[in-house]
């Protein structure tokens, strides 16, 4: 069960909460996860702890109501081996809940919250440029301590890291 693309979008911004493992023999690793967003366009950034294909099974997404946004297997929405990404444009405001559960019989679940705020976020503004010229400095400085760190003291033998 996967949400409907043509679903209208939801531009508010989701707040994640606490993950935690439940269940007896659950591991003391927990989910991580990140939210990004920029206007018309925002993704929920999944990493599990042990790889996709160490056990696990289902993977849903619940509103505060019970009923289930997504409904689907882990295999079908890990990539790689621990990353699962979602478009959540089209996930509704209000309080969700992901579970994904393990064959061993625990979950990982994360609490996440979708404002009811629909304005886009506003774009990044770009840092500021860096003086080329100071960090030319910069660099030439770093070079210097460096050299005189390598260099060997009065008296040393100068081959001693060419043995």
């Amino acid at each position: 069960m996967t949400p409907a693309t043509d679903a209208p979008a939801h531009e508010g911004a989701i707040t994640l909460g606490a993950a935690c493992n439940v269940g007896t023999g659950a591991p003391p690793a927990l989910l991580r996860a990140n939210f990004v967003r920029y206007p018309g366009c925002q993704q929920l950034q999944l990493w599990l702890p042990p790889s996709g294909g160490q056990g696990y099974t289902r993977l849903r997404v619940r509103q505060a109501d019970g009923r289930l946004l997504l409904d689907t297997t882990v295999q079908h929405c890990v990539q790689g081996s621990v990353q699962i990404l979602f478009d959540t444009l089209h996930w509704p405001p209000g309080a969700l809940q992901l579970e994904i559960d393990h064959a061993e019989g625990w979950r990982h679940c994360l609490p996440l919250h979708k404002s009811h705020d629909g304005t886009p976020p506003t774009l990044p503004q770009p840092a500021a440029q860096a003086d080329p010229g100071e960090d030319l400095r910069l660099r030439a400085q770093a070079l210097q301590d460096l050299a005189r760190r390598l260099a060997p003291e009065a008296g040393e033998d100068p081959t001693r890291f060419h043995r």
